[in-house]
């Protein structure tokens, strides 16, 4: 029968004993002699307090949660680098530190937020279920610690875990919860407290982690806006008479491959990033990439060869659906994966319109994106959550209203140029959008 920990609701009062356990379990000495101890110290294991400003008619629990050391474990299947391992006796999902890249794709993709990135070593640390501790017959020091019984380490059956408050995606994770046994808390006089459930739930999640920051991921934001460019530039040249200029394009396809490598923790490690090709996106994504950028480059000092193009085009197209897959991994609330922040089926036949002068094709890719972009906002908003309604405004005025009205509007027809800078400014307010909206609870 499975391992794995058992969990009561009922009993845990957010004390984070679990939290400082793991913490003394798994600090080296050396790092409690360095002097930037408290910096290269991460929690592996973390307690969320559910309703934790305490409003009265919705009960107050909490979850001590860490890697739940899940059966189809996302982190392992879609590692590019190959960076995780399953331990074989107890089942545990570890981590291989020397292998890591830090591209941190795990942290994105774990609803549980279980691997946690270390800017100070640039590679990902995680619970090792204590195996070391296990093998010498002794529960994981977290579950040991627990003063109120609430975290144990026990047999348990892996089944799905339909839980308030608990991601459960199907990916089987190995703990067992114990449901609240009066799921509602006592009845309350409410009169002095705020009875709209929407304001309660957007100023509960406003409390929840992001799993990017836009700041730290400009890498990425700067990447997939340049890459959808690059490709419709070259379609464009390929299908049409529209004239790119090699050396510019060349130029700008080799900086946006040197600008993904500062998102890597461990750069000198990055050709680790193409072994996974067969499981993760992110390999397929570098592999395409890495052939499209030579073979549309070629084309272009020898424009007659059309196989050429047409392979450099595949390889594109490829680099596009592998973006596009890679970020709908990703744990989300929203239940349509399609949104206007996609490069491939919608902002890459809007940039090819504008390149080769079809106003039916634009005005047909640009009605797509306006009503994915506000059908996104919607949802979020019937969420609680911030949907930013001076940018959202700012992103339809500039990438849509103003571009439409730039090519049907006769006395305001203007170039391709003035059109297409328009629509890659409404671009980079739609993805800046995008990795703000990446939110922790999926």
């Amino acid at each position: 029968m499975q391992q794995g920990f058992v969990f009561d609701l009922n009993k845990c009062v957010a004390c984070q004993a679990c939290v400082v356990a793991c913490q003394i379990e798994n600090t080296t000495l050396d790092s409690l002699l360095s002097q930037k101890a408290e910096e290269i110290q991460i929690a592996w294991r973390s307690v969320t307090t559910n309703n934790q400003f305490q409003y009265p008619d919705l009960p107050v629990f909490s979850f001590s949660m860490a890697c739940n050391h899940c059966e189809d474990a996302p982190c392992m299947l879609n590692c590019p680098a190959l960076a995780f391992m399953r331990e074989t006796v107890f089942g545990a999902v570890m981590h291989q530190a020397d292998a890591c890249i830090g591209c941190q794709y795990c942290v994105w993709i774990c609803p549980y937020d279980a691997p946690k990135y270390n800017p100070f070593t640039g590679v990902i640390e995680k619970c090792t279920l204590c195996v070391n501790r296990l093998q010498e017959n002794r529960k994981p020091a977290c579950a040991s610690s627990c003063p109120t019984g609430a975290l144990d380490f026990s047999s348990i059956l892996l089944k799905p875990q339909l839980v308030e408050g608990f991601a459960e995606t199907g990916i089987r994770p190995a703990i067992e919860l114990k449901e609240l046994r009066n799921p509602k808390s006592p009845k309350q006089e409410t009169i002095h407290f705020e009875s709209n459930e929407k304001e309660i739930y957007t100023k509960l999640n406003l409390t929840a982690k992001q799993k990017s920051a836009l700041l730290t991921e400009w890498p990425l934001l700067t990447f997939t806006l340049l890459v959808p460019v690059l490709v419709s530039g070259f379609y464009a040249s390929f299908s049409k008479d529209f004239v790119l200029n090699p050396v510019v394009f060349i130029g700008f396809a080799i900086f946006a491959m040197f600008l993904s490598l500062f998102h890597l923790g461990k750069k000198f490690r990055a050709w680790r990033a193409v072994l996974n090709v067969r499981n993760s996106w992110l390999s397929r994504e570098i592999v395409a990439y890495s052939l499209f950028v030579p073979a549309s480059a070629l084309w272009l000092f020898f424009p007659r060869q059309n196989e050429l193009g047409l392979v450099a085009t595949i390889f594109g197209l490829l680099t596009l659906v592998s973006i596009d897959n890679l970020y709908r991994q990703i744990p989300s609330k929203a239940k349509n994966k399609y949104h206007s922040a996609d490069v491939l089926f919608f902002t890459v036949f809007l940039y090819v319109a504008i390149l080769v002068s079809n106003p039916w094709m634009f005005s047909a890719a640009i009605l797509i994106k306006t009503y994915l972009y506000i059908t996104r906002k919607m949802e979020f908003e019937r969420q609680g959550q911030d949907v930013r309604k001076a940018l959202s405004g700012l992103r339809i005025l500039i990438g849509f209203v103003v571009p439409f009205f730039l090519v049907f509007i006769p006395f305001l027809q203007n170039g391709v140029e003035v059109v297409f800078i328009f629509v890659f400014m409404g671009e980079f307010i739609d993805r800046s959008e995008f990795y703000l909206e990446l939110q922790s609870k999926g």
